[in-house]
C-alpha cells in the first residue's frame, strides 16, 4: 500500500507541474492580475488538500469506511482545476478584449482628432464594461469559497462518519470474539458432562451465548465479563463431578448472559 501511495503522491505532483507549466507559460506572470493568482491559489490549496488525504489514508484494514475521505479531497482537486482553469481564461479574455478595446478606442480619437482638430476621449473600455467585469475577482473568490465549504462540510462529515463506523465495527469484532471464544469453551465442556439434567442446563447456556446480541450497556458488558470468568469455574465443577452445583452456575450464567 505505501508503494500505491507513492505512485498515487507522484502523479499528482506530475499533474501539478503540467499545470504550473501550463499557467506560468501561457498567462505570464507579470500581466497577472488578482483574478488570475486567486484562481492558482485555490488550485494550489486544492492539490495539497488531495496529497495530503492519500498520504493520510491507512490502506486496506479500513478502506471500507476511509477511501470516501480520499475521494472527496481528489473529486475537490480535479473540480477545483476545472474552475480554476476557467477563471484564469475568464480573466485572460476580459484583460484582451479590454487591451483591444481600449487600442480601438485610442485609434479612432486620434482619427477623429486629425480631422477635427478636436480632442475626443475615446478608449475608456473599462468605465463602461459589463457588471461582472468590475467585480470578476469578487466572483470568483465567491465562487471558490462556496465549492471548498461544500467539500469541507462533506469532508468533516465523512470523517464523522467514519469514526463511528470504525468505532461500531471495533465493538462488532469485540462482540463477535465473545461468542466464538467462549461459545467454543461451553462446545468443548459438552461432551465432559456426564449427567443430564447437568448436559441439559451447560447446553441452554451455549445457546443463550451463541445467539446473544451484542451487549452495548454498561450492565450487559459487566455481566459478559461475569459470564467469561464463570466458565472457568464451571470447568472446575465439571472436572470435579458436582452435576448440582454446575446446573446451578449454568442457570446463573445463563441469566446473567440475557441482560444486553
Amino acid at each position: 500500500m505505501k508503494s500505491n501511495k507513492t505512485t498515487a503522491i507522484l502523479l499528482m505532483v506530475l499533474v501539478f507541474a503540467v499545470i504550473n507549466l501550463i499557467f506560468f507559460l501561457w498567462v505570464k506572470p507579470a500581466e497577472c492580475g488578482s483574478a488570475e493568482w486567486v484562481a492558482y491559489g485555490f488550485m494550489a490549496f486544492s492539490f495539497l488538500f488531495a496529497v495530503f488525504a492519500i498520504g493520510t489514508y491507512r490502506g486496506k484494514d479500513d478502506e471500507t469506511y476511509s477511501l470516501t475521505t480520499v475521494y472527496l479531497p481528489l473529486k475537490y482537486f480535479y473540480v477545483q482545476t476545472i474552475l480554476s482553469a476557467a477563471g484564469v481564461i475568464g480573466a485572460v479574455l476580459i484583460r484582451n478584449a479590454g487591451k483591444a478595446a481600449d487600442k480601438v478606442g485610442s485609434t479612432v480619437s486620434d482619427a477623429v482628432q486629425q480631422v477635427t482638430g478636436n480632442d475626443v476621449a475615446l478608449g475608456q473600455a473599462a468605465e463602461n464594461a459589463p457588471f461582472f467585469v468590475h467585480y470578476y475577482t469578487t466572483l470568483l473568490v465567491t465562487v471558490y469559497v462556496i465549492v471548498l465549504l461544500v467539500y469541507v462540510v462533506r469532508y468533516v462529515v465523512h470523517i464523522n462518519a467514519n469514526q463511528a463506523t470504525e468505532a461500531s465495527l471495533a465493538q462488532q469484532h469485540e462482540e463477535h470474539s465473545y461468542v466464538r471464544d467462549l461459545g467454543g469453551m461451553l462446545s468443548a465442556l459438552l461432551p465432559m458432562v456426564g449427567d443430564a439434567d447437568a448436559k441439559k442446563a451447560v447446553n441452554t447456556l451455549y445457546e443463550t451465548v451463541r445467539f446473544s446480541a451484542n451487549k452495548t450497556s454498561e450492565a450487559g458488558q459487566r455481566n459478559r465479563q461475569e459470564v467469561a470468568a464463570g466458565v472457568t469455574r464451571l470447568t472446575e465443577l465439571i472436572s470435579a463431578k458436582d452435576w448440582q452445583g454446575v446446573i446451578d452456575l449454568a442457570n446463573q450464567l445463563n441469566l446473567k448472559a440475557k441482560i444486553q
